[in-house]
C-alpha cells in the first residue's frame, strides 16, 4: 500500500458474506449494500472503534499519537473514513478473486449494480467543476475515475479522507477492466478513455501514470483490460482454456497462458486460434459455451478452426 495513501482505513463490516452457502451472508451482506453501491458500515461517532488500535505509538510515520490523528474533538468523529460514500474500488476483492480464477462469491446481481453506481457518480467525462484540495492526477478539461463521492442524500465524514477527490490511474483501470467483465463495455471504456487521453504524451508520459510515486505499479492493473475483452480463464491442471469475449461482430484478441500466447480471431462467423509463440498444452478450448477437443500440444505458428477440429 502507497505509504502517502493515509493510514488504513476502519473497516468494520465485511462484504464477503454474499455467498448464499453460508448461514449467516445474506443478512450480513444486506447490512453493507445500500441497493446501489457497498458501503463503509461504521459509526462514525463511537470513538471506542479506535481504541484497540491506540497502543500508545505515533501513527505510522507521522509524529503525533494515533488519537490526534484520528479521532477529531472538533467533531466527534472518527477521521479519514468513506462511510456511506460511493467507492471506486468498494468490491476490489471480487475483482481480483475473479482475476484469480477463484470467481464470485458476491451475487453478480450486486456486482452489476455497485459497478454502475461507480460509472454513474465517480466517472466525470470533465473536472471542469470538480474541486480537489489534495494531489492533482487530473486537470480541467480532463476525464477521470473520482475515488469517492457522496451523491445526494449521503453525507460526507466531516474529515473523511483526503484522496477521495483524487484520480488514479490504478483504481482506474481495475474499476473499468470490472466493469467489462461483467458487460459494462462502454461504461469501461468511457473510464479507459479518460484515463488514456490524460497520458497522450502532451502533457504527461503515455507510459508512466504517476501516482504516489514514478512508474507506480498499480496502474499495471491495465494488464487485466485485456482479459476483460477475451473473458479468458486457463486451467492446466484440468488442461482447459475457455474464452467468454465481451465483443461482438469481428474481433482479434490477444492471449498468453500457460507456456503460449496467440491471438483468437472471429471474422464473418469461423473462428479462429492462433499459437503465435511458446505451445499451448490443452485438451480442449471452450468460446462462448463452444467446445473444441484438442489433439495434442499445439505449436508456435499453428491455426486451428474452433468448432470443427
Amino acid at each position: 500500500m502507497c505509504r502517502c495513501r493515509h493510514p488504513a482505513r476502519v473497516r468494520t463490516g465485511n462484504s464477503g458474506q454474499d455467498r448464499t452457502d453460508r448461514p449467516d451472508g445474506a443478512g450480513h451482506v444486506q447490512s453493507l449494500f445500500n441497493g446501489k453501491w457497498f458501503f463503509q458500515k461504521i459509526d462514525l461517532g463511537d470513538r471506542s472503534v479506535l481504541e484497540p488500535f491506540d497502543v500508545g505509538r505515533n501513527a505510522g510515520v507521522l509524529a503525533d499519537s494515533f488519537m490526534d490523528v484520528y479521532w477529531s474533538e472538533e467533531f466527534g468523529e472518527i477521521k479519514y473514513q468513506m462511510a456511506g460514500g460511493c467507492i471506486s474500488d468498494q468490491i476490489l476483492g471480487q475483482w481480483q478473486a475473479e482475476v484469480a480464477g477463484i470467481g464470485t462469491f458476491l451475487s453478480p446481481e450486486h456486482i452489476g449494480m455497485a459497478l454502475k453506481s461507480v460509472h454513474e457518480h465517480n466517472f466525470r467525462a470533465s473536472l471542469d467543476d470538480h474541486f480537489n484540495p489534495c494531489r492533482n492526477y487530473a486537470f480541467e478539461g480532463e476525464g477521470g475515475l473520482l475515488i469517492a463521492t457522496y451523491p445526494e442524500g449521503v453525507r460526507q465524514p466531516m474529515v473523511a479522507a483526503p484522496y477521495a477527490e483524487e484520480v488514479w490511474t490504478g483504481i482506474e483501470y481495475m474499476a473499468a477492466s470490472h466493469m467489462i467483465m461483467h458487460g459494462l463495455v462502454e461504461e469501461g471504456m468511457d473510464v479507459v478513455r479518460a484515463a488514456r487521453n490524460r497520458h497522450t504524451g502532451e502533457q504527461r508520459n503515455p507510459w508512466n501514470d504517476i501516482e504516489c510515486g514514478s512508474y507506480y505499479a498499480r496502474s499495471m492493473s491495465a494488464w487485466q483490460l485485456v482479459n476483460a475483452f477475451s473473458g479468458l480463464s486457463a486451467d492446466f491442471v484440468a488442461r482447459t482454456l475457455e474464452f467468454k469475449p465481451q465483443a461482438e461482430g469481428d474481433y482479434v484478441l490477444f492471449w498468453s497462458a500457460g507456456q503460449g500466447f496467440g491471438t483468437l480471431r472471429r471474422q464473418g462467423g469461423v473462428t479462429q486460434l492462433s499459437v503465435d509463440g511458446g505451445e499451448l498444452s490443452a485438451r480442449e478450448v471452450t468460446v462462448d459455451g463452444k467446445t473444441t477437443k484438442l489433439n495434442g500440444t499445439l505449436s508456435a505458428g499453428q491455426i486451428i478452426e474452433l468448432g470443427t477440429a
